[in-house]
């Protein structure tokens, strides 16, 4: 009876310390478990926070692509805008060059003919200079160089308005960059006044006769006359 007692109480005794390794092993599972799932819900935070974040810049982000597309419109009919208008000037500036070309050579009617009509096709620019240099050449027909002198002391008070397209160019550019548009907007050329104040300044054009030489013709004049001279 002794014998199986003493081996009864040694086999109690060796799982009992089978037991408390076995604890201790699932406390230190337990442990190293609790520190994952610490160190999972730190990052679960983590990548909450991150989500959150990128959805307020995907908000972000799309509103601003929404201003761009929107910017990107509006100066697509500007420019759209400004390309129409200027092919319209295009044409109005190839018209005045054919009117001034057949005044100019009406002009030279019975003497030898210096300016023959061009059929050059020209670039807005170049178009703006020939127009200039046929004005030019048709004011010297009919003027010559007198009252010149007098043009160059008088200062040009006109001020131009803007169209409908370089109006909406302008409100583009703020737009786009609110602080150059503030700073440049004293310097700017084109004001909000009126197309009647820019007809209102304009004089009016003397007659003349396309068969009629001016070369021949003499003025008298005195030390108080001033202003142009024009021949009616």
């Amino acid at each position: 009876v002794g014998d199986d007692l003493q081996y009864h109480f040694e086999r109690l005794a060796r799982e009992k310390n089978q037991l408390i390794l076995e604890n201790e092993a699932l406390g230190q599972n337990t442990a190293q478990l609790s520190e994952q799932l610490e160190r999972m819900s730190i990052q679960c935070d983590v990548w909450r926070s991150k989500f959150l974040a990128s959805r307020v810049m995907a908000d972000e982000l799309t509103n601003s692509r929404a201003g761009l597309q929107r910017q990107n419109r509006d100066a697509q009919s500007a420019i759209q805008d400004l390309l129409s208008e200027r092919e319209q000037f295009r044409q109005e500036m190839i018209a005045t060059q054919k009117l001034l070309e057949e005044l100019l050579v009406s002009l030279q009617w019975g003497r030898e003919q210096t300016y023959y009509p061009s059929t050059q096709p020209y670039t807005t620019a170049e178009l703006a200079l020939t127009n200039h240099k046929l004005a030019k050449a048709v004011n010297a027909h009919l003027l010559g160089n007198v009252g010149t002198n007098n043009q160059k002391k008088i200062p040009s008070t006109v001020e131009f308005c803007s169209t409908p397209a370089e109006k909406m160019a302008e409100t583009v550019l703020r737009i786009l960059d609110p602080v150059t548009c503030t700073e440049s907007s004293p310097d700017n050329p084109f004001s909000e006044s009126s197309p009647t104040a820019l007809l209102a300044t304009k004089k009016n054009i003397g007659r003349f006769h396309p068969y009629t030489r001016y070369e021949n013709i003499t003025f008298n004049c005195c030390n108080h006359c001033q202003g142009e001279l024009i021949v009616l």
